[in-house]
């Protein structure tokens, strides 16, 4: 077989080396270099470095209609992309809840957005799972490639001028430490 051949093996991970470049290029990626320009989680980023969202409509698991600029008429959101096959997503969601719960009084709303599950697994997930976070439907991914969202989970805040303010890639153990000061921080104003 080819594990037999050095040559052969060497090619093979040459090609999956230059498709993961290739889709990386072809990718937008706002979100993620949103993310990369601090080592600290949920830094709020300067600026020039925020990045303007176009305004976006999503169907919500209870099928109400879920518009971006409408949500931000109320205060800042949390977006957090996830699937329910994602074990980080997983341990992420219900800390995700318990800070929503903390912020929710103090105008900051929270929505996790799934681009992977059909409404019913989704809203079967949130019902085994105890989750009172508003659960979105990303169908086809749309919003999730427009965002550069190409992995999971990705949270990010959107202040009031619908801009990403802060953003985290991936599972973020501390997040019920580190997500709060972000939050305090666009609360304030210092955004």
């Amino acid at each position: 077989m080819y594990w037999n051949n050095p040559k052969l093996l060497v090619a093979l991970l040459l090609m999956i080396v230059a498709i993961v470049m290739i889709r990386s290029i072809n990718q937008p990626a706002p979100v993620a270099s949103a993310a990369d320009n601090s080592n600290a989680p949920f830094h709020i980023l300067s600026a020039s470095d925020q990045i303007l969202v176009d305004d976006f409509t999503l169907t919500p698991v209870d099928g109400k209609t879920f518009k971006l600029s409408e949500a931000l008429k109320k205060g800042p959101v949390v977006l957090d992309f996830w699937a329910t096959y994602c074990g980080p997503c997983r341990m992420e969601l219900p800390a995700l809840d318990g800070i929503r719960a903390k912020y929710a009084s103090r105008g900051i709303q929270f929505y996790a957005i799934n681009g992977n599950d059909d409404s019913a697994t989704i809203k079967a997930y949130a019902a085994e799972s105890g989750l009172s976070l508003p659960m979105l439907v990303d169908t086809n991914s749309d919003i999730s490639r427009a965002l550069g969202v190409s992995v999971i989970p990705v949270t990010v805040i959107i202040n009031s001028h619908r801009k990403i303010v802060s953003a985290m890639v991936g599972f973020d153990e501390g997040m019920s430490d580190d997500l709060p000061i972000a939050l305090d921080k666009v609360l304030q104003g210092n955004t």
